[in-house]
């Protein structure tokens, strides 16, 4: 079976060069028939892969040792939820997996295309084989799942300990697909190069296609940053990694690229800087990806490193090289064809605070980058690895994230076409007292007090910056829904019917404020971080401690089994300290020991409120017998604003892709 796996996989290549052969031949002839042939073939193509897939799933299920990436992934003590995902769990199944997501993408792409797009057939075929085509080459040469070793193994390796978490079996999957789906705006956007025209159906599923890799980069993103909260014992959640900012460079572009349609859409303009941001952000979801693979650069992240760096550096400059002589080739040679090319004020407008939103986007990305990367250049040049740290990101991404701030809030204020504000003076003022007001009020609820000092001024004037621009946000929410307000009153049914139709006619646009409202709460959440705290607490049983408004008591050690992991706890109650009679919760800190890792793993215990999380890691057990253990402390403020943020984020996300829908239909 795994000869026949790897047979499929060779098929797929095969069948995907020909589709290439197919695709060029219908351009150079006119003929559909050979777009039909290259259709066939991806579709195809697609079916060999999926069953390649499903009998690298069925091999590690029965536990084939032979083949040497289940030897190495697998083991008999390993629960039958992760060894369905030990598909995924390193290079060489997550890139099958990868090709997986990649061929069903280019299917439903292909099928999609609209009747008055058909012109680009061919060339969203070309371009969709020649991508596969490098995927399914790896999967027969570097990255082959289906490889044997013989004699097979009597038992395997296991999978990563660290690979053992719930949040870790889906971020790989949701960041996948949200790699691959941005394969659509980029075949898109190289098809209108080539054949010179753009329309209104282009920009609709450049726009459809966008926002669901943004739903997908949004909600992987988040799950990685939530298993590094609770999986690696450190306290937070985004430490500027190298792979994490992999991740994150194609989502700054892709909101760059979201924005950019949204303007091309209401003012006929931006479409080569669409093409460019679409081109980007595809090429940066495989830059992150010769990251993880590469071993090149040292992150936590990286499970699945080989010598694959090369090839990947090479496939990059083919895909940067090419895409950049096809864009200064073709770009100036673009016919735009869906409706007017409206006038655009330059001096102050809603469009211009969205071009600058889009312009700040692309610099945090580039900055973000050229961090990232510097420890290649310095090497490259003095032979020497220099490592950029957190503090090179957090000294810039903060004026950033309050720059788009202020944005959002003019952009609010201002309308299409127009230099003036329309809400009075007055009223701002009114706006910015009440918005420090309720800043106040919120770092008084929220204890962001604690911090004091320089911390506190500025997370005060962050937060006052927040809610200001949320206040602009609903008072154009307000004026948007002013028209509504008479029928409102006047209805029949109580204002149900009127709401409705609202609510129907601006989805796109309340699906965008709802996301909006989500990157606000992140913000606080963000800011939040300024005044967290964190202690070391040496207990022994029996004895209390407090700090921070907390009084611990270890209670004493337990071990327990957990799947085929033994966990070494500390128990520790947790009391107010204004009321230690009253009990707040246990919480079970642990280290972890696998049968197949030596090392003692970090499990945490969160006692988690809506203003902060109490966090605890058991940093070192007892030296001998009943005696004292260490326990890291981490207080860290706002944390559930940030989870909940990416849940309005996507929300907003899915309301205004129904929204899309709703007015194409």
């Amino acid at each position: 079976m795994a000869h026949l796996g790897f047979y499929l996989c060779m098929l797929g290549l095969l069948l995907s060069g020909y589709s290439i052969w197919a695709s060029w031949l219908s351009i150079s002839t006119n003929r559909l028939s050979w777009q039909l042939s290259s259709h066939r073939a991806i579709v195809v193509s697609c079916v060999s892969i999926v069953s390649a897939s499903f009998i690298l799933w069925f091999l590690l299920w029965q536990r084939d040792y032979s083949v040497a990436y289940i030897a190495k992934n697998s083991s008999a003590d390993l629960p039958a939820f992760y060894t369905i995902t030990a598909f995924w769990s390193s290079l060489e199944g997550s890139h099958l997996f990868w090709s997986l997501i990649l061929a069903i993408i280019c299917v439903i792409c292909i099928h999609q295309i609209p009747h008055q797009l058909r012109a680009l057939g061919a060339y969203i075929h070309l371009f969709l084989s020649a991508v596969m085509v490098w995927m399914y080459l790896l999967l027969v040469s570097y990255s082959d799942p289906f490889a044997m070793q013989l004699p097979a193994p009597t038992r395997g390796a296991g999978m990563n300990a660290l690979l053992q978490n719930p949040y870790m079996a889906i971020h790989p999957p949701l960041l996948f697909l949200g790699y691959t789906t941005l394969v659509v705006p980029y075949v898109y956007s190289m098809a209108a190069l080539c054949y010179g025209t753009v329309g209104a159906g282009w920009i609709r599923l450049m726009r459809q296609w966008s926002l669901v890799a943004w739903m997908f980069l949004t909600v992987g993103i988040a799950l990685g940053g939530r298993w590094a909260y609770v999986e690696l014992g450190w306290g937070g959640y985004w430490a500027w990694d190298p792979v994490e900012n992999s991740s994150f460079i194609p989502w700054l572009l892709t909101t760059a690229l979201l924005h950019g349609c949204a303007l091309q859409h209401k003012m006929g303009r931006l479409v080569k800087v669409n093409i460019a941001l679409s081109i980007l952000a595809f090429f940066f979801s495989f830059f992150g990806t010769f990251l993880t693979r590469s071993g090149i650069v040292v992150s936590v992240h990286s499970f699945a490193q080989s010598d694959i760096g090369k090839v990947y550096v090479v496939f990059l400059a083919v895909l940067f090289g090419l895409s950049l002589i096809i864009y200064l080739l073709r770009k100036d040679q673009l016919i735009i064809s869906h409706g007017d090319r409206k006038e655009v004020s330059w001096r102050l407008s809603r469009e211009l605070m969205m071009v600058g939103g889009i312009f700040l986007l692309v610099v945090l990305a580039a900055v973000v980058s050229l961090g990232t990367l510097y420890p290649i250049v310095s090497e490259m040049i003095s032979g020497v690895k220099v490592n950029v740290q957190a503090p090179y990101f957090n000294t810039f991404a903060p004026w950033f994230g309050a720059a788009l701030a202020g944005l959002m809030a003019f952009g609010a204020l201002l309308r299409y076409h127009s230099s003036r504000i329309w809400l009075r003076p007055k009223s701002l003022v009114v706006m910015t007292l009440v918005s420090g007001v309720c800043a106040l009020m919120f770092a008084g609820v929220s204890g962001v007090y604690d911090s004091g000092g320089f911390r506190f001024a500025i997370q005060l004037v962050g937060t006052t910056l927040v809610f200001f621009t949320a206040s602009c946000q609903l008072v154009d929410l307000v004026q948007r829904a002013r028209p509504f307000g008479r029928s409102l009153k006047e209805s029949e049914d109580g204002g149900v019917s009127a709401l409705r139709l609202f609510v129907s006619r601006n989805l796109t646009y309340l699906g965008g404020a709802v996301a909006h409202g989500g990157f606000l709460l992140a913000l606080l959440g963000f800011l939040g971080n300024y005044s967290g705290m964190e202690t070391t607490l040496k207990m022994a049983e029996g004895q209390r401690v407090s700090f921070a408004g907390y009084t611990f008591e270890y209670l004493g050690l337990d071990q327990i089994q957990q799947d085929n992991a033994t966990l070494m706890r500390a128990v520790v109650s947790v009391r107010s300290h204004n009321d230690p009679s009253s009990l707040m919760d246990i919480l079970t800190p642990a280290r972890s020991q696998y049968p197949t890792k030596k090392e003692l793993l970090h499990e945490v215990d969160i006692h988690s409120r809506l203003w902060q999380d109490l966090y605890l890691v058991l940093a070192d057990l007892p030296r001998t017998e009943g005696g004292p253990v260490a326990v890291k402390v981490y207080i860290n403020p706002l944390v559930k604003l940030v989870w909940l943020s990416v849940v309005l984020m996507l929300l907003g996300a899915v309301m205004a892709f129904f929204g899309r829908l709703r007015m194409k239909s």
